[in-house]
């Protein structure tokens, strides 16, 4: 994606301890969000071109994790 992409959750409804951990292909934590609805719309604000590893976390447990490209 160029400036944001939008994350659906159908069969899933986040909780208060729901959030979203961005890292850089090296494992560093680059952003960490708190996720409160079943659609959010993540915004790449001052990320740099390049691919992250996204993982959506609930109480400690991974939910998802993937790989997202920032064009």
């Amino acid at each position: 994606f160029t400036e944001s992409t939008t994350f659906n959750f159908r069969s899933y409804k986040p909780s208060t301890q729901t959030k979203l951990i961005i890292c850089d292909i090296l494992g560093n934590i680059i952003k960490e969000i708190k996720i409160n609805s079943e659609k959010f719309t993540f915004n790449r604000e001052n990320l740099a071109n390049g691919i992250y590893i996204f993982s959506i976390i609930e109480n400690g447990n991974f939910i998802v994790r993937g790989k997202m490209v920032i064009e």
